[in-house]
């Protein structure tokens, strides 16, 4: 899963210096790599926000607790709802807020798919959000397929 975080941010950060679309407002035409790029980026701080916030015990902690720094992303981002648990007005919010409505209507069964794996699988309350890591990987996994064919 990290390797896929990490090819995943790395493709994020060529497109957004190869395109000059940083800190642009996104725009109804933006090219679909283009939207999963900057909202790669954003969230890219958002974890190193959460792990400067977050209590580890040891690197080893830290790295166990993997799922949970994502969870602290999605919960920055709204993507989760403030209690830790999954709901669909957090994210269909989310999708409304940061995907062109011209791509929602691909995009929004492939996250869809996701949201309901993990919907009424996770535990807020677990150490190392571990019921989140299903949810997690499918994400993973979906984005990088998300503009296959809309380009």
């Amino acid at each position: 899963m990290l390797t896929k975080i990490l090819l995943i941010l790395a493709l994020s950060s060529m497109i957004n210096a190869n395109t000059g679309l940083d800190d642009v407002e996104p725009a109804k035409d933006m090219p679909c790599k283009h939207v999963v790029a900057r909202l790669v980026k954003r969230q890219l701080a958002e974890i190193t926000t959460c792990i400067n916030t977050m209590e580890f015990k040891s690197k080893k902690d830290r790295a166990e607790k993997l799922a949970c720094i994502i969870k602290c992303v999605g919960m920055r981002e709204k993507i989760i709802a403030p209690d830790g648990k999954l709901d669909q007005a957090h994210a269909d919010a989310f999708m409304k807020r940061e995907i062109p409505p011209r791509l929602l209507p691909h995009a929004k069964p492939v996250l869809q798919k996701c949201f309901d794996l993990g919907v009424d699988m996770v535990d807020p309350t677990e150490e190392y959000c571990h019921s989140y890591k299903p949810t997690i990987k499918c994400v993973m996994d979906e984005v990088t397929k998300l503009c296959e064919e809309h380009e």
